[in-house]
């Protein structure tokens, strides 16, 4: 009895020393994580905001001699957008990785034009 007795009480601050680590014997247990329908749902209207904003980009025409200041003008209509969508997250999230997209890659080119390598 003595030896058990011994072992219990050896055990006992193990445990609750892997108690308050946050180790639990239930979360060593993996289970293979399956794809839901929801989020290639959710992708698909990332990309449906995308191709939105790609097809909204010629209103930039209407604005004569401001083509090159695409990705400020873009808010005209990238906000109006954003709030007739705000019932679907995803196409909001595809307006706006558009609309950032745009921004970087005008900006990136106006630089160029800027410094002279695009002459």
């Amino acid at each position: 009895m003595d030896d058990e007795e011994k072992t219990v009480k050896e055990n006992e601050p193990l445990q609750d020393s892997e108690q308050e680590i946050g180790h639990d014997s239930k979360q060593h247990t993996t289970q293979p994580t399956i794809p839901s329908k929801k989020s290639s749902y959710n992708l698909k209207h990332v990309w449906l905001g995308i191709g939105m904003l790609a097809l909204l980009h010629p209103i930039i025409f209407l604005f004569e001699g401001w083509i090159f200041a695409i990705g400020i003008l873009q808010v005209v209509y990238l906000i109006p957008a954003t709030l007739i969508f705000k019932k679907y997250p995803g196409i909001v999230q595809g307006l706006i990785i558009g609309g950032g997209i745009t921004f970087l890659l005008n900006a990136a080119c106006f630089g160029l034009v800027i410094s002279g390598v695009l002459y």
